[in-house]
């Protein structure tokens, strides 16, 4: 394995290491296979729930990606995020790739978020928000904050038209989306397309192409696919994206 590809690997799969957003309604559950050119290298799960204005996400992934029978990439994260309101309040994100360890930490304090990583530290006075994929709102987003590497990134979203994602034995019909980084945004380039319910806009989802034109995919194992989601955000791109398509 090229250390290029396992660069890569790790900034596509870090930029979805934890997806939080403002939520209000029982707890939900998004399990994917991770998959690298259609083979199973490991898993990613999220929880959401909320109390109130507060909502919590939890992250854990786990995978090994094998080459000549060795493993060449053992991959571990755990993290735990809060909001209020469409705004990030506190991250503790933990992150071992081989014997190498990273950490996102911060917490909001007098309308400051101080995020502390590993590469260093930086202080928001704006809202937040993380690569929170599962919550469609970030569609609308300039800047998104990466959850392992502490990098705030600039992106730019282009609707790509209608799919259909395979859900188990069901098939879902289903809104892509491509979302980049900018040619001069901060870390290494994001190129990123995402799935959404055509019905729920529940996030159904991911693919990056890594070095070597490598596949990696987000397969849903279980999404919650038939809970309605509508945001005023997403009422208003609904309309731009029809346009568009």
């Amino acid at each position: 394995m090229s250390r290029q590809l396992f660069r890569n690997i790790l900034m596509a799969v870090g930029l979805v290491a934890i997806a939080g957003a403002a939520y209000a309604g029982p707890a939900k559950t998004w399990e994917f296979e991770v998959r690298l050119d259609g083979k199973n290298i490991g898993d990613h799960s999220y929880t959401v729930s909320s109390s109130g204005a507060q909502t919590k996400i939890t992250s854990d992934a786990s995978f090994d990606v094998k080459f000549l029978f060795l493993t060449a990439l053992k991959y571990r994260h755990s993290a735990t995020e809060t909001w209020r309101g469409d705004c990030l309040t506190s991250i503790d994100a933990k992150t071992i790739t081989n014997n190498k360890k990273q950490i996102v930490a911060g917490e909001k304090q007098d309308s400051q978020l101080k995020i502390t990583s590993t590469g260093g530290a930086e202080t928001f006075t704006d809202c937040v928000k993380t690569f929170a994929y599962w919550n469609p709102d970030i569609l609308d987003a300039e800047a998104l904050l990466n959850a392992q590497t502490g990098d705030y990134v600039d992106i730019v979203v282009t609707p790509l038209g209608d799919d259909v994602v395979t859900v188990g034995s069901r098939d879902v019909a289903a809104h892509k989306f491509a979302l980049r980084s900018t040619e001069n945004a901060v870390g290494k380039p994001v190129d990123i397309k995402l799935w959404y319910s055509a019905d729920s806009w529940e996030w159904l989802a991911l693919e990056s192409t890594v070095s070597g034109d490598r596949l990696l995919r987000y397969q849903p194992v279980k999404v919650p696919v038939d809970t309605p989601r509508r945001s005023a955000v997403v009422d208003r791109r609904i309309s731009f994206y029809k346009e568009q398509w």
